[in-house]
């Protein structure tokens, strides 16, 4: 793998479990023996390498000790370094919240862990060819995710603030207590609110979709 002026690219592997690290780097160089790949099990280490050397692609898992993937980009960004990393989210978490997180800091790809040994060399591909590259898996999540947005777009304030408090756990009683309305007027926000997300009128299909959509409530 080679940059455009014909040097090696340096890839950072960033991941607090050795195996999954080796496995990947095992894949990139059965792809590509060019490529010459430095390791990081922990943010904190990934974030002194990138400052250390030129990297030219840093792949980084979200979930690491000391400092989160999403943390050392926008520390080193704020560093204002010289060398132009591009920078690939590594996670099992096919989460919309993440991948919006990593768009506003400009990762060049998202990388699921599950089909990564598959999609790596593409990745990489695409991105020394400065395009962006998203996992295929990753797809059908953000089609349903769109869809969800667009239903919790048609639900009122007080139907929204509804959802909001039974994604963290608070009963019926509970929620009429902090919004001050009757036990009555919670269960008919409630049934308007299965109406318009299409699901069956009952307290456990109602929870269990807020579970599902977990992430979308909180960036709502």
């Amino acid at each position: 793998m080679k940059n455009k002026d014909g040097s090696n690219a340096l890839v950072l592997i960033a991941d607090d479990h050795p195996i999954v690290r080796h496995g990947l780097q095992k894949a990139i160089e059965q792809q590509d023996k060019s490529a010459v790949i430095v390791h990081a099990d922990n943010g904190a280490e990934a974030l002194s390498i990138l400052n250390e050397k030129p990297i030219d692609i840093a792949i980084l898992d979200i979930n690491m000790p000391l400092m989160d993937g999403l943390e050392v980009v926008e520390r080193f960004k704020k560093q204002a370094a010289s060398h132009d990393t591009k920078f690939v989210i590594f996670t099992l978490h096919k989460d919309l919240y993440y991948f919006t997180k990593g768009k506003e800091l400009g990762f060049r790809g998202y990388l699921l862990k599950d089909f990564a040994l598959e999609e790596i060399d593409f990745c990489l591909h695409e991105i020394m060819e400065d395009r962006c590259f998203v996992s295929n898996a990753l797809f059908a999540e953000l089609s349903k995710s769109k869809a969800v947005q667009q239903t919790l777009s048609s639900l009122s304030h007080r139907e929204k603030q509804i959802l909001g408090l039974l994604k963290d756990g608070l009963t019926s009683k509970q929620i009429g207590e902090k919004l001050l309305i009757s036990n009555k007027s919670i269960n008919q926000l409630k049934n308007k609110i299965c109406a318009k997300i299409n699901i069956p009128h009952t307290e456990s299909a109602l929870i269990n979709w807020t579970f599902e959509n977990k992430s979308l409530l909180r960036l709502g």
